[in-house]
This record gives structure tokens, sequence and C-alpha cells, in this order.
């Protein structure tokens, strides 16, 4: 999915993906984290509940490391976000 918001392109095709979660009824509603190459963070929505729709909604880096935090294995967020402390 590609969408432009705020005068910046946001596009799923070209973007890393940095991991991804369900939720909802039947996990109907799944949220992709991915980092654009200029390093920015963005979220793609889809919610299959009654029809298909989906968006895109930029987040900060705090944003992205908090959903992180909850759907990534230690290693798989240090990969991203770097090592940390204890």
């Amino acid at each position: 999915m590609k969408q432009i918001i705020n005068g910046k392109k946001y596009d799923t095709t070209t973007a890393t993906e940095i991991c991804v979660g369900f939720f909802g009824n039947f996990n109907s509603k799944k949220v992709t984290l991915y980092q654009k190459q200029n390093g920015e963070f963005f979220e793609h929505h889809e919610l299959s509940e009654f029809g298909f729709r989906e968006w895109i909604v930029p987040v900060s880096k705090a944003e992205a490391m908090d959903y992180a935090e909850q759907e990534m294995s230690v290693d798989e967020y240090e990969s991203v976000f770097g090592e940390v402390s204890e």
C-alpha cells in the first residue's frame, strides 16, 4: 500500500517490515510496523471485520519502540533499536 500523509510518502513495498501484531475479535485487525529507508516508522493497519479496510499511520520512534516491545523477542528488538541495558 502507498499513501501520502502530510506531504510524505509511505510505501509498504519499499519499507522494511519490523513486526506484526493481530488484535480484535478473531484477530480481525492486523498492524504491521515498518521502517522507511530514511529511518522513519509507520504502522500499516488492516481491518477485516465488517469488510476490508486499510490505512497507514506515521509513528514516532518512541511509539514504534513501545509497539515493538509487545510484539518482538529481545533479540529481534535489539537488532532494530540497539542493545538495551539491564
